[in-house]
């Protein structure tokens, strides 16, 4: 009998994708990227972490302050400083109204050792003497109303006025006056020329006569010259009750002194051009002509007497 042929089976070729090719590249460009990425993420870490600037640096906390004192003392509000043109020799005077609490500058320019003298008028306000930073002067230039003193050194100075918080409105005055300071005495002082006395006039010459003169006898003339510093003397004897007299006849060239028995000028006849009196004790009597001008020599009349008394 006739067998059928038999034919050998035959393989089945999968039928060909159409997508096959795309899907190979889709996945290699995926790995290619995450490849990349990873290397770039990679790169940047390391970058990042070993910049020394990028360092964590410990956080130092200050120490604390210690917590500062409040001021008791109310501020004050300062106007602006005005300038003052004060110079040794001056003084000047300036005047203001001060609300309550606020204050007014004045500054000049000293020198050392001038003098300053400062006085303020007004109720309730007072002032301080500061130097140019800003400090007091001394010890009692600060709160004060009257100053005087020496400047310590050159320096440009201030004079605050202050009116306190608590007040109102005040007005003020405020006189400033400076001064050089009186020069030093020199240390050894040149003695000062001590004016010498003059000298005292030379005591004059004296020119003695005696003169008999009794009471019965006319009253007796006398003339003659005087040298220079030459005085004439005439001594008479006049007893108690009689009455002695003298006068100058011709010219006042002369004058005359009359003398007691001790020699002492009686006190109403000295220097006289006519005398006269009744005498009380007996004794030498002493007339005495004396020339004006003693350096001249000087010619002289004088009539002397004795007389009872009438």
């Amino acid at each position: 009998a006739l067998r059928p042929p038999v034919h050998a089976p035959k393989a089945i070729a999968a039928p060909p994708s159409q997508n096959s090719p795309k899907l190979g590249t889709l996945i290699l460009a995926g790995l290619a990227t995450a490849i990349f990425s990873a290397g770039v993420g990679w790169l940047a870490i390391q970058f990042l972490t070993q910049r020394p600037w990028m360092k964590e640096k410990p956080v130092v906390s200050p120490p604390p302050t210690a917590a500062q004192p409040r001021s008791s003392k109310p501020s004050s509000t300062i106007r602006y400083s005005e300038s003052l043109k004060l110079a040794p020799g001056q003084s000047v005077t300036v005047q203001g109204n001060l609300q309550p609490g606020e204050a007014q500058s004045y500054r000049f320019e000293g020198s050392a050792g001038d003098v300053l003298s400062a006085q303020l008028n007004g109720s309730g306000v007072s002032f301080s003497l500061l130097r140019s930073d800003l400090s007091p002067l001394n010890g009692e230039s600060q709160g004060i109303a009257n100053w005087q003193g020496t400047l310590p050194q050159s320096d440009t100075y201030f004079v605050r006025v202050q009116n306190a918080p608590a007040n109102t409105e005040r007005s003020f005055q405020l006189a400033l006056a400076l001064a050089k300071p009186a020069p030093p005495p020199p240390a050894n002082p040149t003695p000062s020329a001590s004016l010498s006395p003059s000298p005292s006039p030379a005591a004059p010459v004296i020119d003695a006569a005696a003169l008999n003169l009794g009471p019965d006898a006319p009253i007796q003339r006398l003339s003659g010259q005087l040298a220079p510093a030459h005085v004439q003397r005439y001594a008479v004897s006049v007893q108690a009750g009689q009455v002695l007299s003298a006068a100058v006849v011709d010219d006042k060239a002369v004058t005359l002194t009359i003398l007691n028995p001790e020699g002492q000028p009686l006190g109403s006849a000295q220097n006289v051009l006519n005398w006269q009196s009744l005498i009380s004790e007996a004794g030498t009597y002493q007339v005495d002509v004396v020339p004006v001008d003693g350096a001249v020599p000087t010619n002289f009349a004088v009539e002397i007497g004795v007389q009872q008394q009438p």
